[in-house]
């Protein structure tokens, strides 16, 4: 509802996907989200981009080959973010990252606050006869992405 509140002065019309090719945008939660993208990697779903609510901002929903792009308020690899997942990883060895995670650990450090949002892109890696990502996260070091990488491909603004 949100979502069409939004949109509707813009003239964008929100709905269920199409057949035709657009961009689709997943603002559901994380069990509707992973089906979204599962459907758009299996080609069940024709999207142009898959464009995902920052709270879906966890590997799960990232590692599929669906054009993953999503709008964060901080740098997933700045200073504050890599502290974050240093310390998730030695709290919580093997617990994947999230964005809600990210954001409770920022305010109770008292660092929370609006800052300007990007979009990032997000790429898994792949090598031939490794058997692809497949959900599959190594051990070792915390990642948002493991075995891939997210970047900055727009500013969004300040608001």
């Amino acid at each position: 509802a949100e979502v069409r509140a939004a949109a509707a002065p813009a003239g964008v019309y929100v709905g269920r996907p199409a057949s035709t090719r657009q961009p689709l945008v997943v603002t559901a939660g994380w069990a509707g989200a992973e089906g979204a993208v599962r459907d758009v990697e299996a080609g069940r779903t024709t999207a142009e981009g898959t464009y995902l609510a920052p709270w879906l901002f966890t590997a799960p929903l990232l590692s599929p080959g669906a054009g993953q792009l999503i709008p964060l308020r901080y740098a997933p690899n700045g200073p504050a973010a890599v502290e974050y997942l240093t310390a998730l990883g030695a709290r919580l060895p093997g617990e994947p990252p999230t964005a809600s995670g990210y954001e409770a650990w920022r305010l109770a450090r008292g660092t929370s606050g609006p800052a300007p949002a990007r979009l990032y892109a997000t790429a898994v890696l792949y090598v031939p006869g490794s058997g692809g990502s497949g959900g599959h996260h190594h051990e070792g070091a915390t990642s948002w992405l493991p075995s891939g990488m997210i970047v900055p491909v727009a500013n969004l603004g300040t608001a």
